[in-house]
Parts: C-alpha cells; structure tokens; sequence
C-alpha cells in the first residue's frame, strides 16, 4: 500500500468520543498497510475563546504571542489524538505546524515543505500528527480574524510526500445534493470534480477549503470527503472531471447569514472617483480573507450616480464596515445601504450554462412558488440566488424536487 494524508476538523476535537474515531479511521488505514500522515485542526471554539482570554488581558495583544497561543491550542488535540492511537497500539508522534512549515506561509510557499521530520515517522513504523495551522490576520476580530490553513496543509502534504490520496473527514459522510436536513431525500454524490467541489466550496457546502481544492486540482491529488464515525463508508471521491460524470445539476448548496451591502456614489462629489477607490478596497478584503461574491457596479442614466454592491458574510460585516469607512473619501462618501437576513442559494453543474431550460425551468418553479429573488449571478458551473432567509429552505426544497440532480 501506499501513502495516505487524513485530515480531521478540530471542530470536535474537545469530545474524546470523536478523537478515539478518529484515531480507529487511522488506525483502520495503518491494517490496511498505508503509511499515514494525520493533520488536525484545532477546535475553532477553542481558538476563540483563547484570544478573547489575550485581549481581555492587553487591548492591543502581540501577533507573535497570539499566534503562540494557537499553536499551543494545535499541540493539545495532536497530543490527544496521539495518545488515543498508542492506546489502540498504533505509534504516533505529534508534531506542530511550524515544524513542517512558517505559521501563516502555507499559502505561498506550498511547495516548500519541511517533510523530514515526516519521512522520519514512516521510517520508525510511526504515524506522524501535524497540527493544522492557524494564524491570526486581524487582532481587531478574533471571531472572523482567524485563518486556518489546516485543509491546505493537509492536502500539501499530500502532494510532497507524494501520497495516493488525501481524505477529509466532515460532519457529513460524503458531499449530498442537498443538505440531508433540508431535503430528506437527498443524494449522496459518489464522485464530483475539482471545479465542481470548488465552487459548492465558495457557496456554503462543508467540506475542503477552496484554497485547499484548488491546490489539489493543480496537483491532481485525489480527495475523500468522509465521515469520521463510519469507518466502511468511503464518501464522496473528488477528482478530475474526465473521471466524474457530467453532471447537469450536481448539488443545490446554501450560505445563511448573507448581508448585501450597497454604496450610492454622488458622481457630482468633487472627490468621487469610485474605480479609484474600489481596488483598495477589495485588495484589503483578500488580505484579511474575507469572500465577497455578487459584485457588481451600475451607472443610473437617470440619475448622476454609481451603485457598487457585494454580497458578504454576516460574521465579516464589522471588518467590511470598518474597511470602507477608512476608503469613504476616496469612494467619494458614499451612502451605504445594508440588506441583511438572506441566504444565497447556489445551484452547480457542469453543464449548467449549456442548458438554458433547466436554468428557466428553476426561475418558473420559484417564481410560481413566489419566491422573493434579490439578485442574481450566474457562472460556467453556478447559479446563484440572493433571497430572505425564511424562504431558503423552501427554494432549496422546490429545485431539488423539480430537477434531476444526477442527470447527465
């Protein structure tokens, strides 16, 4: 056999019912004669309420002293997941993040991983447990200030110790068309392709982060989406969409807790210049990792004044605020408008954009439904729609009732 990366969510790692299945799914895989690799994330629970404890303590906390807090937060759930595997007589070791790569660096120096200390554990019989690494990018928002760049490490790894696979195990035991609490009937996908997972990545459905996808499409490495608690279920394959079926519609995804932000640009202001001030603006989004999606700009004929609006995560809103506030001259002062309480729903598939009457048969179902649609954004593989929260379930409910979400 051969090599094998398995990655789990530190989302329970504080519930030894979870670590000890976690360590039979590896323990599983080492009778099964794979060399195993684990990478654990730390509780984001966890996470927070040290850096809540740090500001409570200084107003204004070091980054380097933060940043040494999650790693000792990353060392207790690689320390309990190792000493669950010795008990089932499996050797492990565990080993921080920052000895396999520099806190926070993951991401542009992917290809530059220190494995030697890795290469060591399989030579010694040893599975060797990397902590996922977290970093704080805003001190200001401990809540949304965190990247965690767990997925992408794992999936890295993968990569540089050329492994067969890398398997991330989720809440769910694979990737559904539907939330399986939404839609009772909903399907369990045995495989779907890079492009595909990444774009119900980018629109709310659990599973790899985007970044760590589309690492793994550039690298072609093989993905599990699995489930920790079922050792037999293999979950859903991600791969390369010459090996997954050709999909119309794939999977339906949901994103709740969406805020659409609008700014109304005077043009008569003698500062306002809203392409000048844009790129700034968005350039500070991407630094401290905040999606936005639904962008667009519109010039009123009637009226001499530009709307510039996006879509952005609830959770993100106190940054996005402070963010443009610290741009307003440069935007030219602009009124800002908030819309809060919706959902964007995400319908993707391969073929989506080749067939016109499955996209005007989902608008005549919504419609005769009276579903309130916000705004609109379409894509090669996606079909987004922005709607008040209490209609979410409903929408997602009438479309996967109404289209084949495996047909090809």
């Amino acid at each position: 056999m051969g090599r094998l990366i398995q990655k789990f969510d530190g989302g329970s790692f504080s519930n030894p019912a979870y670590i000890r299945m976690a360590a039979e799914q590896i323990a599983s895989a080492t009778r099964q004669g794979y060399e195993v690799t684990s990478v654990v994330s730390p509780s984001s629970q966890s996470c927070r309420d040290w850096m809540q404890m740090a500001r409570g303590l200084n107003s204004q906390p070091n980054m380097r002293e933060l940043n040494n807090l999650l790693e000792a937060n990353e060392q207790v759930a690689t320390t309990m997941l190792s000493l669950a595997l010795e008990s089932l007589g499996v050797a492990a070791r565990s080993l921080p993040s920052s000895a396999i790569a520099r806190r926070g660096a993951i991401r542009s120096q992917s290809d530059n991983l220190d494995i030697e200390q890795l290469e060591l554990c399989m030579a010694r019989g040893e599975v060797g447990i990397v902590g996922g690494s977290t970093s704080v990018l805003d001190t200001k928002s401990f809540d949304s200030g965190l990247q965690d760049d767990s997925d992408l490490l794992a999936v890295a790894l993968a990569s540089a110790l050329d492994a067969e696979r890398c398997e991330c195990f989720v809440e769910n035991d694979g990737i559904y068309t539907a939330d399986p609490k939404i839609v009772s009937n909903a399907r369990k996908l045995a495989s779907l392709s890079y492009d595909e997972a990444l774009e119900l990545s980018h629109a709310g459905t659990p599973m790899m982060s985007a970044d760590a996808l589309e690492f793994a499409a550039d690298s072609l490495m093989p993905l599990r989406i699995r489930s920790a608690d079922q050792t037999e279920n293999i979950g859903t394959l991600v791969t390369h969409s010459s090996e997954t079926p050709l999909y119309t519609v794939a999977a339906i995804a949901v994103d709740d807790n969406m805020v659409a932000v609008n700014l109304t640009i005077d043009m008569n202001h003698e500062e306002a210049d809203p392409f000048e001030g844009v790129s700034p603006v968005f350039a500070r989004f991407s630094e401290l990792a905040i999606p936005t999606d639904m962008l667009f700009i519109i010039a009123r004929e009637d009226k001499p004044i530009k709307e510039l609006g996006f879509v952005v995560k609830e959770k993100n809103l106190d940054q996005v605020l402070r963010i443009i506030e610290s741009h307003s001259k440069r935007l030219g002062q602009p009124a800002l408008h908030l819309d809060r309480g919706l959902s964007r729903i995400s319908i993707v598939g391969k073929a989506l954009a080749s067939r016109a009457d499955v996209v005007s048969l989902i608008f005549e179902k919504l419609n005769a439904a009276q579903i309130p649609i916000r705004l609109v954004a379409s894509g090669d593989l996606r079909l987004s729609l922005l709607l008040p929260t209490e209609f979410a379930r409903q929408s997602i409910q009438i479309v996967h009732q109404n289209i084949d979400l495996t047909d090809i």
